[in-house]
């Protein structure tokens, strides 16, 4: 499955969240930084032809840490996922930066597209 095997290269390359990477949501009490992973979409790409056998999904991968440069720092490792054996294709769709002022927590989030046969 997709979603096994982009875990386990965003737990491969994000050394500072000590392979605290989950799918959709974390524990309850996760010790910051943490990463999850979740399918935000998943067509199926065609021709005139019908189905061509690439299966497409968007995964939003979301950094949460007590402080921006950390943030930071494991979104540059993320990036190393576009040059991943794990499929044809990853590319990064859109990629934000937030603050949520109630927990004191920082958080970028990415948006993969990631282009796979089926």
């Amino acid at each position: 499955m997709i979603e096994v095997d982009l875990r386990n290269e965003v737990v491969d390359l994000s050394t500072l969240a000590n392979d605290k990477v989950y799918f959709v949501t974390p524990p309850e009490s996760t010790n910051l930084p943490y990463i999850t992973v979740k399918r935000i979409s998943g067509p199926r790409d065609s021709t005139m032809d019908g189905p061509d056998g690439t299966e497409i999904s968007r995964f939003q991968v979301s950094i949460f840490a007590a402080d921006y440069p950390t943030c930071k720092t494991l979104a540059a490792e993320l990036y190393l996922l576009q040059s991943s054996t794990i499929a044809k294709k990853i590319t990064i769709d859109n990629e934000f930066d937030d603050y949520d002022d109630d927990v004191l927590t920082f958080s970028t989030i990415i948006d993969f597209m990631i282009y796979k046969e089926a």
